[in-house]
């Protein structure tokens, strides 16, 4: 009989009351087991930024992705600034001091490199003083990197230190020259290398060569002749005219 009163009458009221506290306690709050068609799972959901970056061009993409130096030559068209003829003869001896502590470092000497790398810093200060402001200031990350590392380079006596410093400034050195172009009366080309193999450098290990014989700093005798690349550097279009022809720089090669 008690258990007859409980399923007719008590059991549907103790239903209600547990149905109502369940809705009170849920508030206004419901649940959507559909799939929101804002969500990305939603083949159909609009992916807002995510779609964006999907739309992105290709050429816009690899910008993004493209090294500095690469991505200075695709905005200016590798259009290069003139120095003056102060500015073109205080690059002409930076260069003669960069190719010295090269050609010590591929013959397994430190014997000049010091003093060679603080003519270079002499020079860095002269062409700074006569280069356009815009362009100093385009190039400041390589340009601070060059004093820095010719800075290592003055102080230095361990030969391992010497080729790694050489390392990161023949990187910023080489994107500095490609700005401004080899001077038009240096007397002899100037050439990029690539070694390829060279730890705790730059790309492996690049440098700037006057002539053909290769002549791997990094390595010295142990593979003087290790290179995987070779391109001639511009020259620059300035007009030197009128100019003494820097061929009577001295070349230790």
């Amino acid at each position: 009989m008690l258990s007859r009163v409980f399923r007719q009458q008590i059991l549907p009221i103790l239903i209600t009351t547990l149905l109502s506290l369940i809705a009170i306690g849920c508030g206004s709050k419901t649940v959507d087991l559909t799939t929101s068609q804002d969500h990305p799972a939603n083949p159909n959901a609009q992916q807002g930024a995510s779609a964006d970056h999907h739309d992105m061009s290709m050429a816009h993409m690899q910008k993004e992705n493209m090294p500095m130096a690469e991505m200075h030559k695709a905005d200016a068209g590798h259009s290069m600034t003139e120095l003056s003829p102060d500015g073109a003869e205080a690059l002409g001896t930076m260069l003669d001091a960069y190719l010295a502590i090269g050609d010590q470092l591929a013959s397994d000497t430190m014997d000049d490199v010091n003093a060679q790398a603080h003519a270079m810093i002499e020079a860095l200060h002269a062409v700074e003083e006569e280069v356009p402001d815009e362009l100093w200031n385009a190039h400041e990350t390589h340009t601070k990197t060059i004093h820095n590392t010719a800075h290592e380079l003055g102080d230095t006596s361990d030969i391992k230190a010497a080729r790694i410093a050489y390392g990161s400034l023949s990187d910023s050195f080489k994107h500095f020259v490609d700005a401004v172009g080899v001077p038009a009366n240096y007397g002899k080309p100037i050439y990029s290398y690539v070694c390829g193999m060279a730890p705790d450098v730059p790309k492996a290990g690049i440098w700037l060569q006057t002539d053909e014989s290769v002549r791997n700093p990094y390595f010295g005798s142990a593979m003087l002749r290790c290179h995987s690349a070779k391109t001639q550097m511009s020259v620059s279009n300035a007009d030197m005219s009128g100019t003494k022809d820097m061929g009577s720089h001295k070349h230790s090669h």
